[in-house]
């Protein structure tokens, strides 16, 4: 878990899924902060529930002194810049969520074994059930964030389609290979679920 989870929300970026959520429909556009909140709530519940398999010494640190503690830390450590431009992205349809795959993803923490949960990696489900939409030539977003010593960083927020990522630079989807990228959004995924 901890900073493994982080790729919750970098699926945006990755994978095809079956029942695709085109995000703004019905009740409007599901909010990156809530889906964070959902991802995390069930990844709180496993940490604490399997607390006794931890083997680090840094399970507080990682995971808070309590669930609800563990919630509070994980919303804290998501940007508000960077949550604003995912928002953007679900409410204009350039990132969809595949509720299956999330659904997929929450269903493994209630189910994980406590003597692998803290050593394996969570299901192709956690990476996939954000997609961009944005294709390539496509105008994308990043966010560009201080990194705290002087210089910046720049985040994709992961807007494009499966095998593209945002061009730093111009602004524009292009193929993944040979280009200097902006920091992946640790696939949108990742970022929502951020430790």
């Amino acid at each position: 878990m901890s900073k493994r989870t982080i790729f919750i929300l970098t699926c945006l970026a990755s994978g095809a899924g079956a029942s695709i959520v085109a995000c703004g429909g019905g009740g409007g556009s599901p909010k990156s902060g809530d889906i964070a909140a959902e991802l995390n709530h069930a990844e709180c519940t496993a940490a604490f529930r399997c607390m006794s398999s931890y083997t680090g010494s840094d399970f507080s640190t990682r995971f808070g002194t309590s669930e609800s503690n563990c919630e509070t830390v994980q919303a804290a450590n998501f940007d508000a810049d960077l949550e604003a431009a995912i928002d953007a992205s679900l409410a204009a349809g350039r990132i969809k969520i595949d509720s299956a795959a999330k659904s997929s993803c929450e269903s493994y923490f209630s189910a994980a074994a406590c003597a692998t949960l803290f050593t394996t990696q969570p299901p192709a489900s956690c990476n996939t059930f954000a997609m961009g939409t944005v294709a390539i030539g496509g105008t994308c977003t990043t966010v560009v964030k201080s990194d705290g010593s002087n210089g910046t960083i720049t985040y994709d927020v992961g807007d494009c389609v499966t095998g593209a990522m945002c061009d730093s630079t111009t602004k524009k989807c292009v193929t993944a290979t040979g280009v200097a990228p902006a920091m992946p959004a640790q696939t949108l995924a990742q970022l929502l679920a951020q430790h």
